[in-house]
């Protein structure tokens, strides 16, 4: 059951959920990935955080009526939030998974299966959607620069020097030139970066195309706090850049396949590996 929020908190609970139903055997149905948002709307943000569209869920409408009418969700068999490492109790009829997880830590479960995970998500996508990319020619640095509602909220925000200042440290150390901003800020709004050569903007005009897009990236450089540019990164092959203050768990598991860290540890890791 997928709460109201923007569309990776929507996927780190819906990943949580197709860890555990993999993992013992059970059929998954999902609710909500078409809930309407206003506040998007009042504030004529770019994206209106509707997501119905994109996904082919086909237990999606079936299991939410077959459960409501036998009255799954009233009976004394319903579990919610289970223990993630333990098998559901014997006695249950349905599983319920609905918050998102501790900013702490917010891929401890999913750390581990990064690929089946990747896979479930591609695959989920309609292909209509996933056709709208242009194929992959060059390298590129993805610069994810979160403004929209964190602005608003007083939430800290990576300034956009940050994302100048380290977009040029990375270009002196992997020769990639090519960077694609993403953004819910327009290009107007972020005059620096729209100053620098061979720098362009996403403007797919959804946020799971510039999901998709973000994934075939080299290098992800995230905003601070923001979960869509750690779910870039996760269901990614790319090196991603954490903002110096980011605490709040790994994204992926560090198995030597990726690297992720700030931009001071990057700059080791490519110099220890040449």
């Amino acid at each position: 059951m997928l709460p109201r929020t923007g569309l990776a908190n929507r996927l780190l609970v819906w990943g949580r959920a197709v860890v555990y139903a993999r993992r013992y055997g059970l059929p998954i149905y999902t609710q909500g990935w078409g809930h309407v948002h206003i506040g998007p709307l009042l504030r004529r943000e770019k994206s209106i955080r509707y997501y119905g569209r994109f996904f082919t869920c086909p237990r999606s409408i079936r299991g939410a009526i077959r459960l409501k009418r036998n009255k799954v969700f009233q009976s004394q068999k319903v579990f919610v939030e289970p223990e993630f490492n333990q098998p559901p109790p014997e006695n249950a009829k349905c599983v319920i998974f609905k918050e998102v997880p501790s900013k702490n830590d917010y891929f401890r479960d999913l750390r581990g299966h990064e690929d089946f995970i990747s896979s479930e998500f591609f695959g989920s996508v309609r292909e209509r959607w996933k056709r709208r990319l242009s194929p992959k020619t060059d390298p590129f640095i993805a610069l994810h620069v979160r403004r929209g509602d964190f602005g608003i909220t007083g939430i800290q925000l990576s300034p956009e020097s940050y994302f100048t200042t380290t977009l040029s440290r990375l270009r002196a150390k992997t020769g990639i030139e090519k960077a694609v901003v993403f953004s819910d800020a327009r290009p107007a709004e972020l005059v620096e970066l729209s100053a620098i050569s061979q720098v362009s903007f996403a403007e797919h005009g959804s946020e799971i195309l510039d999901l998709l897009e973000m994934s075939r990236a080299d290098i992800i450089v995230t905003s601070l706090r923001s979960t869509f540019g750690y779910w870039g990164g996760f269901v990614s092959n790319a090196s991603i850049i954490l903002d110096p203050e980011h605490d709040f768990g790994a994204i992926r598991a560090g198995n030597g396949r990726w690297f992720e860290g700030n931009i001071d540890q990057f700059e080791s890791y490519v110099e220890k590996s040449t």
